[in-house]
């Protein structure tokens, strides 16, 4: 009996199978990307619209903006460390003085930090204002035109930023190693340590309804949030850059509760969504580099406004698609169609020191660095020992205290501040970004980002060739004998 074939030689690999998986493998691949760049995209989607440089009828410039903070009504509150006190813009695009810089009892010494209580009042961390020589500032409550100072500060190196929920205040102060709380309702309030996993605290928030307390390390600049109830840590990681230039200083919370940090060594806003830290914004709108912000606030739509402190400037950005800013508003650059700029990649210069008060007068105005890409600042005049006026701009660096009447060359470095008494909770790794602490409210969801996306799709891509492979060897002709 012949051996019979029913037909040509059958190759289970043959060319067309192959250029199925490659397809599927491919079409995989891209989809996933896909995914990573629209997820990254959507973290980083606010674009500048003003960098406002003065206050009409107000401030004929600023001095050195170190803290801004929006209100429940949408109004912007500027804090000028160096000059014109504390400053208001309502919505309408018109800007008031709310307290003035100066020494006597209505005015404002080296405003650091501030926030609007539940009742509308203001606290204002005066740095320049202390009891004792050394000693603390003050913490100065502002209610219409009346301004009560009715207890010190937490440290002696200046307040950064204020949270307030009901009674209790919370407080950081780069260089003293804590976060800070008080009781304000107290006869005679008394601030002690809140303990935690952070080693120098330099940013603090609250949630909407007070139930949640994020904070930002500007030692480890790492991120961590707190459930006050329960008291569940969780970390979100750390924020980092291939610079090696993040210096975190700053938080806010956007209205859906992701975090923004600033970052004053590398002059950009961090946003945290999906898991992921991503780059904000990094600009004004001519392009030119945020240089050293120390302050960022979120308002009404998730409008971001930035203290940008070496620039003397206030940059605000909106949403891609967000409401336009609030009309009337003058001393601003106006926007560019780049969106976002792109941070320098050379040439961003180290931090400036930490807002800190004298001994002596209030501090005058700090000095800028040269921008680069942006325009550069006008000459600064030497120095004299000469005090200024309230209101003045002799531009010079705000040196730190040391606790003597002799200013100090250059701030000391906030990374190498002790850390605090080991905490109760248990500090998980810095790298481990978004990697709960410990497990339970607050606790990481597990859902998988960008790059667990791309795995994914890519493997179900390369698994689905991989099949086809096997169903076209299982069925490919077999001899048969007649």
């Amino acid at each position: 009996m012949a051996l019979h074939r029913s037909g040509p030689p059958t190759r289970w690999w043959s060319p067309s199978a192959v250029g199925v998986v490659l397809l599927l493998a491919v079409t995989g691949t891209a989809a996933a990307l896909g995914v990573s760049a629209s997820a990254t995209a959507a973290a980083a989607t606010w674009s500048p619209t003003t960098a406002t440089t003065d206050a009409p009828g107000a401030a004929t410039s600023f001095s050195a903006p170190v803290d801004v903070r929006y209100t429940r009504s949408g109004a912007l509150l500027v804090a000028d460390f160096a000059g014109n006190g504390v400053v208001r813009r309502d919505p309408d695009g018109t800007w008031s003085v709310v307290v003035p810089f100066g020494t006597d009892d209505r005015s404002m010494w080296n405003p650091s930090a501030l926030v609007e209580a539940d009742d509308g009042r203001l606290l204002v961390a005066e740095a320049g204002r202390r009891t004792t020589t050394g000693g603390p500032g003050t913490i100065a409550v502002v209610d219409g035109h009346d301004v009560a100072r009715r207890f010190p500060g937490p440290s002696s190196r200046a307040v950064s930023e204020l949270a307030v929920d009901g009674a209790r205040l919370f407080a950081t102060a780069p260089g003293s190693g804590a976060l800070w709380e008080t009781d304000t309702s107290a006869s005679d309030p008394v601030w002690r340590a809140v303990d935690g996993p952070w080693t120098d605290p330099a940013g603090v928030a609250l949630s909407a309804d007070g139930s949640v307390l994020t904070v930002a390390d500007g030692s480890t600049d790492g991120v961590w949030q707190v459930e006050r109830r329960t008291g569940t840590v969780t970390s979100l990681g750390t924020v980092r850059d291939d610079q090696g230039r993040v210096r975190l200083r700053g938080v806010a919370l956007l209205a859906d509760g992701s975090v923004v940090v600033g970052d004053n060594g590398g002059g950009r806003v961090y946003v945290r969504q999906d898991g992921d830290w991503a780059v904000a914004l990094s600009g004004a709108p001519d392009g030119s580099p945020m240089m050293n912000p120390t302050a960022v606030t979120v308002g009404p739509g998730d409008r971001i406004a930035v203290a940008d402190y070496n620039q003397r400037r206030v940059v605000e950005a909106t949403p891609v698609g967000g409401a336009e800013p609030p009309s009337g508003e003058t001393g601003t650059v106006p926007p560019s169609s780049g969106g976002t700029p792109a941070p320098p990649s050379a040439g961003t210069p180290a931090p400036a020191p930490v807002p800190s008060p004298s001994t002596g007068a209030p501090t005058p105005a700090p000095a800028p660095s040269p921008s680069p890409g942006g325009p550069a600042p006008a000459p600064a005049p030497s120095p004299s020992g000469a005090v200024p006026a309230p209101g003045a701009s002799s531009p010079a660096d705000p040196r730190p205290d040391t606790g003597s009447s002799t200013p100090v060359a250059s701030a000391p470095d906030a990374r190498n501040v002790p850390a605090p008494a080991p905490s109760a909770v248990a500090a998980p790794d810095p790298d481990a970004e978004g990697t709960a602490a410990v497990r339970g409210t607050l606790a990481s969801t597990g859902a998988p980002g960008p790059t667990g996306a791309l795995a994914l799709v890519a493997v179900a891509g390369i698994a689905s060739g991989m099949l086809l492979l096997l169903w076209r060897r299982t069925t490919r002709p077999t001899d048969r004998r007649h």
